[in-house]
């Protein structure tokens, strides 16, 4: 999942999960890739007329991974991603954490999901999705509670598996446009969501020639910017015209 869709109500930016890769690419082993996350700032003026200057303030990270595993004897990928995010006006704020892990079969069917958030005071909530094809079976443990519920989509659970559909293959694109449909873990709701083949883009990322090829992801309306290099290297998410991921470092092999 992209975004903890929940609406989690913190005095701090809502977390944001990695993936955005593996939307596009489709899943395949890969090592944990963290992006931090900034926040566009601007200085006002002082008494003494100097200029207004803008900067960048870290605000937390978003991190991606795909390993092998096992599951019912059968070899399966399992997806962890991961979201960061404090306070950037507090350096004290420990923050909040939103966490996804995702075993999925080879054929793409999405066969279990576990998300947790939590804060500095331990885990707040953690939802596990345990999926047919027809049917989401959901357990929801909150403040040592637990409780059950079962989800009917209208067209099944297909939705939820074209979420890691290849959209290009070899470096060729097979797919301009998907949607797929992810659980939000606060709501239990559906939310439809798409991704599209964007446009090229040569310019500088970190100060650096960066080209490649941009796509749009946007999750219940939310929209993701994102840019893989020639290599399919993810460099950057532009969130907000003040808010965006971007990797620490320019990758320098294949």
């Amino acid at each position: 999942m992209l975004a903890l869709l929940a609406s989690v109500i913190f005095a701090r930016p809502e977390p944001v999960l990695g993936g955005q890769k593996q939307i596009i690419l489709g899943l395949e082993a890969a090592p944990p890739l963290v992006l931090s996350y900034f926040t566009w700032r601007r200085s006002k003026p002082n008494e003494f007329g100097s200029s207004t200057n803008e900067y960048t303030q870290r605000m937390g990270y978003l991190s991606a991974a795909v390993k092998s595993d096992v599951m019912n004897n059968s070899r399966v990928w399992r997806f962890e991603a991961e979201g960061h995010t404090k306070d950037p006006l507090k350096e004290s704020d420990l923050g909040v954490a939103a966490t996804e892990t995702t075993w999925v079969a080879k054929d793409g069917h999405i066969l279990r999901q576990v998300f947790e958030v939590q804060t500095p005071k331990g885990v707040a909530r953690t939802v596990e999705a345990i999926y047919g094809t027809k049917t989401v079976e959901l357990t929801i443990t909150e403040n040592g509670q637990e409780r059950t519920a079962t989800l009917y989509p209208t067209e099944g659970c297909q939705s939820f598996f074209d979420r890691f559909k290849p959209m290009v293959v070899d470096g060729k694109v097979v797919l301009k446009d998907k949607k797929f449909s992810i659980l939000d873990p606060q709501t239990l709701g559906i939310v439809s969501c798409s991704a599209t083949v964007g446009g090229r883009f040569n310019g500088k990322i970190l100060l650096e020639p960066a080209k490649g090829t941009t796509y749009d992801i946007t999750l219940g309306g939310k929209r993701q910017h994102v840019y893989l290099d020639e290599r399919n290297h993810l460099l950057q998410i532009d969130i907000t015209e003040d808010t965006f991921f971007q990797v620490d470092a320019l990758p320098t092999e294949g």
